[in-house]
């Protein structure tokens, strides 16, 4: 919110966007007149639109525009990751008409005859996790004892972790330094990742692209929330501040987000996670409920001044 109430302070005189980052929000992202504002708010939830009402933003400086999220084909990824996250086929087969509906097809609940074992079910690829830190570098040595714990379901090909330290340099050496003392240093590229770009934007590419392989992200509550949207299971740290509080107990409401365990003993719980099928339907979950148009609602208002919004029938 500075840049925007910075600039209506400063008197610029072109429009003004702000891009809420959270579900729910803080009165720090309006100003001290919030009535008399003409910041216009780009909401991604019906939550964040309510809020503002309550802080004194007038109706017709908010629009819901949903999560901006990366426009990819979305359908064949999750057929895909649904099917990674539920080896054992017990999510599928209970919502077979369901995920009909959402991929366009009748998922099988038979795994490949190439696959692999996982403890006592079968899964169709590696199962994908990205685990991020946040911009100060905050809870990165979860990672570190998230990678300790995984270390033989890594070397057995049975999970494939990207630890993203963003363009922290001090976090990725950190990082890679785990990486060797586990003696996994075979295994980057190929099993374990450190993601890392000192750009911002070269950085923020990469993650994009990441995503598109990633079937669990495991974060803060922070504004990265906004990714179960593509139908990812979040699996969650503790939150740091209120915002994130209020992303936690969303994530919670639509179903799309569970809460960690002991990140020590990650290769126990988390396979009895995919075996029941939990995450499976976490992904759906967030995939059904988050609105994922904001791009274009975006672009529809700022370089064409026509206002559309999300549809009515999102749970945001």
């Amino acid at each position: 919110p500075i840049p925007a109430i910075s600039a209506e302070e400063n008197n610029y005189n072109g429009d003004i966007y702000c891009l809420c980052t959270d579900t729910d929000i803080a009165r720090s992202w309006v100003p001290l007149q919030p009535e008399k504002s003409r910041i216009i708010y780009l909401a991604p939830t019906k939550r964040a639109r309510d809020r503002l009402r309550l802080y004194g933003v007038k109706a017709d400086r908010i629009v819901v525009t949903g999560f901006p999220l990366p426009e990819y084909p979305l359908t064949s990824s999750l057929e895909k990751r649904i099917a990674r996250l539920d080896p054992l086929g017990i999510y599928r087969k209970k919502y077979k008409d369901l995920l009909g509906t959402a991929t366009h097809s009748r998922p099988s609940s038979r795994s490949s005859s190439k696959s692999k074992k996982l403890t006592t079910a079968t899964v169709i690829e590696p199962v994908t996790i990205t685990f991020c830190v946040g911009g100060a570098g905050a809870q990165w040595r979860t990672g570190v004892t998230i990678l300790n714990s995984l270390n033989e379901k890594i070397k057995a090909g049975e999970i494939e972790l990207n630890l993203v330290a963003g363009t922290s340099k001090k976090i990725a050496d950190e990082f890679q330094k785990a990486v060797v003392e586990t003696g996994l240093e075979s295994y980057i590229d190929n099993g374990v990742s450190v993601i890392y770009k000192p750009d911002k934007f070269e950085y923020f590419a990469e993650f994009n692209s990441l995503l598109k392989n990633t079937d669990i992200l495991w974060t803060k509550p922070s504004e990265l929330s906004f990714y179960a949207g593509l139908g990812i299971a979040i699996i969650m740290t503790a939150p740091l501040g209120s915002q994130e509080e209020y992303n936690k107990t969303w994530l919670h409401l639509i179903g799309a987000g569970l809460e960690q365990y002991d990140p020590r003993y990650t290769d126990q719980w988390l396979f009895d996670w995919l075996k029941s099928g939990w995450l499976a339907e976490a992904a759906m979950s967030g995939f059904i409920n988050a609105s994922k148009k904001a791009v274009s609602h975006i672009e529809d208002l700022v370089l064409n001044g026509k206002k559309t919004e999300i549809e009515e029938t999102h749970l945001v």
